[in-house]
């Protein structure tokens, strides 16, 4: 109907009329792929990142809705697309000082959010609980890679304070990778192993 209405209504060219058509329909898969980012993400995490890895899993926090601060110096970029493909409902946030070109690409079509704060630990942590608390999502994560910080005795009252505001966990995530050269029982098609271990310390 699009390239019937292009070259006969308004007297296109069928050249004219397949490029306007390929624009519209990209532009209606990026709407609705903006939409359900989350599952977007899980999907292309699920079949073009997770394949390349052996996952492993240990001791998941099982309260799946409770917002959650997952504490580890390692959370990067492909750390983030295993764990979403292991858990569609999971949606990430992540503090930052100041704005990044590609932070807006990413809010579109991933389950990764970002935090602007002047201080990213103790600011970070507030402006998390209050963000998660007026905007419901499936299971909000705050990826804290400040393990020190939450090691100090101010901490220690920002957490009792921020408790008193919601409720929330602090899960410590442990990362060990072995890569293809590292592996000594196998010859052939080997993959990089990814072991997650969770520990919930509040």
């Amino acid at each position: 109907l699009l390239l019937y209405f292009f070259s006969e209504g308004i007297d296109l060219s069928a050249a004219q009329g397949f490029l306007i058509t390929g624009i519209i329909i990209l532009l209606l898969v990026l709407a609705i792929a903006s939409q359900v980012s989350g599952y977007f993400f899980n999907i292309l995490a699920r079949f073009f990142v997770k394949p390349f890895y052996k996952v492993t899993i240990k001791n998941f926090p099982k309260e799946k809705t409770a917002p959650t601060i997952l504490v580890s110096e390692r959370l990067k970029g492909v750390y983030i697309a295993l764990l979403s493909a292991f858990n569609p409902e999971l949606h990430f946030y992540l503090p930052r000082s100041k704005k990044r070109y590609v932070d807006s690409f990413f809010r579109l079509f991933s389950s990764v959010d970002f935090i602007y704060v002047k201080d990213p630990k103790e600011e970070g942590l507030k402006a998390f609980l209050k963000k998660v608390h007026q905007k419901k999502s499936l299971t909000p994560c705050l990826l804290f890679p400040y393990p020190k910080f939450l090691e100090s005795k101010s901490s220690t009252k920002l957490i009792k304070d921020l408790k008193k505001v919601g409720k929330f966990t602090v899960t410590h995530v442990e990362i060990k990778r072995v890569s293809r050269k590292e592996q000594i029982d196998r010859k052939h098609f080997k993959r990089p192993q990814v072991t997650f271990s969770f520990k919930s310390s509040t």
